[in-house]
């Protein structure tokens, strides 16, 4: 990893973090968020002047995550600017949702351990509220203690955080980013000693990072992050129909929940000891997945079918997946292409665990799969069926980059995102852990 895969094509000192990856979870957002901070840190060790004034653009996991580590690495000014009330807003109060910091790279060595172990702020597998509750009180008490050290009477290091911000537009001019941000006066600001608490301010910067984060989605009634009733088994002894829409890890996660009773990640793994007896052939599968013309879902029928111990683990594996199906809910699977669900399993973006979760449930018959050769007018589609327009759960993702272009008022096609991978974020921040306390400035 370099500092490339963070900077915004032809901005040098704008960055951005897990804008155009496909794997967006806590724990990947977090360890990108190190990488950078560490990556900055690195770039500019010899130049002092360069590492003084930093702009996060949001509030939530990947931010603060980046705030913390640049103020334990010397940095000595930094801004974060967030648009919700509060901070962590999107998980906040979320208890419908599991979080795991590392099962979803299953059945990858580690991805069973139930602590995040990033070294900065950890946090243990449990509710998204929960996760962000911990999250939020480490970071509180951390950077309250940063902050506490002061030389001369003065604070070594500043954090200015505002809240309820309504507007910010960013001006590239020289070397520096000027940022004019106005906050709604409403909301309760939050501050911390020696920052400056203000509803408006215009000032420059060494550096910008957009840490917008998850996202909402536009389009959808049923936000990812919102608390809902899918997991639970309807008691007045009522099917009811569903249709999710969409094949990435949100749309297959919420196929889980509305299809399979108890379903949780970690408690499958634990429970279904099929799993581990797989282990082996499924992580070879998953090394050849990553070569994009791979048949993903011939690969996992050919294993599944084998007549030997393979196989066998196999067939109890699906049956056993089978006695858990719901029978209170009619699930319809839609996705808007044209090409069969062979090839829309093999193109989806989700992670190999999910898409092998969905694999097992698609060999249990546990939804119905339907395409746009069968119609493109989903509302359509969910009349004839009689289900509910409540019932109805897109998960087509969210456009990450969207503050991006509107706080530099620039069209999409002017602005470069760089993937950052998991993997070669979190190698970059294992090979740094020994190494950050020599750069650590200021910490005694």
């Amino acid at each position: 990893m370099n500092i490339n895969n963070f900077r915004l094509k032809n901005l040098r000192n704008i960055y951005a973090i897990g804008l155009a990856d496909d794997l967006i979870t806590i724990h990947s957002q977090q360890t990108r968020a190190i990488c950078l901070a560490r990556l900055l840190t690195n770039e500019f060790k010899d130049n002092q002047s360069s590492r003084k004034s930093v702009c996060i653009v949001g509030g939530g996991i990947a931010g603060l995550t980046c705030a913390l580590e640049l103020l334990q690495n010397g940095w000595q000014d930094i801004t974060i600017l967030e648009r919700m009330p509060d901070l962590l807003a999107v998980q906040n109060g979320c208890d419908t949702r599991w979080v795991h910091p590392h099962i979803i790279n299953w059945p990858d060595p580690g991805s069973e351990e139930e602590k995040s172990n990033n070294g900065v702020l950890d946090w243990t597998a449990s509710t998204a509220s929960n996760v962000t509750y911990e999250i939020e009180k480490e970071w509180m008490h951390k950077i309250k203690e940063l902050l506490g050290r002061s030389s001369k009477g003065r604070p070594d290091r500043v954090l200015s955080l505002h809240v309820g911000v309504t507007y910010i537009h960013a001006q590239i001019i020289g070397a520096e980013v000027e940022i004019e941000w106005i906050r709604d006066s409403s909301v309760r600001p939050m501050g911390f000693r020696g920052s400056k608490i203000c509803d408006s301010e215009k000032r420059k910067y060494e550096h910008v990072i957009f840490a917008s984060g998850f996202g909402i989605e536009q389009e959808s009634k049923h936000s990812y992050w919102r608390n809902e009733g899918h997991g639970q088994l309807h008691i007045d002894g009522l099917q009811r129909g569903y249709i999710v829409s969409g094949l990435g890890d949100g749309a297959i996660s919420d196929l889980l929940r509305l299809t399979t009773k108890h379903f949780r990640p970690d408690r499958i793994i634990l429970e279904m000891h099929q799993l581990q007896n797989l282990k082996e052939p499924l992580s070879t599968i998953k090394d050849k997945s990553k070569a994009r013309e791979v048949d993903l879902i011939g690969e996992l029928l050919s294993s599944s079918l084998k007549r030997n111990l393979e196989g066998r683990e196999w067939r109890e594996l699906i049956e056993n997946f089978g006695a858990l199906k719901r029978e209170d809910t009619k699930v319809f699977l839609y996705h808007n292409s044209f090409d069969g669900f062979s090839a829309a399993f093999n193109g989806s973006p989700a992670s190999f665990f999910n898409k092998l979760m969905l694999f097992i449930l698609y060999r249990n018959g546990a939804f119905q799969y339907v395409d746009a050769s069968v119609t493109s007018d989903i509302d359509n589609f969910a009349s004839r069926n009689n289900i509910p327009m409540d019932n109805i759960i897109l998960r087509h993702g969210v456009d990450r980059s969207e503050i991006v272009q509107r706080v530099l008022q620039q069209n999409p096609g002017e602005i470069s995102f760089e993937f950052q991978p998991y993997e070669n974020c979190k190698k970059y921040v294992d090979q740094t852990k020994d190494t950050e306390n020599a750069i650590m400035v200021g910490t005694d």
